[in-house]
């Protein structure tokens, strides 16, 4: 996973809460500077998919209340797997 800046735009490691693997939240500053998070939705040994996702949200909640944020990446999910197991439904986390 790569965010490269440019046009006058920087980036560095916003400081935050302990974020799941594969979502890295980062400062971006110039001419308009706001937060972002950037997403793989990954299974990993803690967390499926969206879930390390909605981890990273919630961890990062008063930031993202507080002034507008990106959220980019691969959320890698659809809703046409959803049928295969509705227990698992991810479109109803989003």
């Amino acid at each position: 996973m790569a965010v490269i800046a440019s046009d006058g735009y920087r980036i560095s490691l916003f400081p935050s809460c302990e974020v799941p693997r594969y979502t890295i939240p980062i400062q971006v500053t110039g001419p308009q500077s706001f937060p972002l998070l950037a997403v793989w939705a990954k299974t990993d040994m803690h967390f499926r998919y969206l879930k390390g996702i909605i981890r990273a949200v919630d961890c990062l909640r008063d930031l993202i209340i507080a002034q507008p944020t990106v959220v980019v990446g691969d959320f890698n999910s659809n809703k046409i797997w959803d049928y295969k197991r509705p227990e698992l439904a991810e479109q109803t986390e989003v």
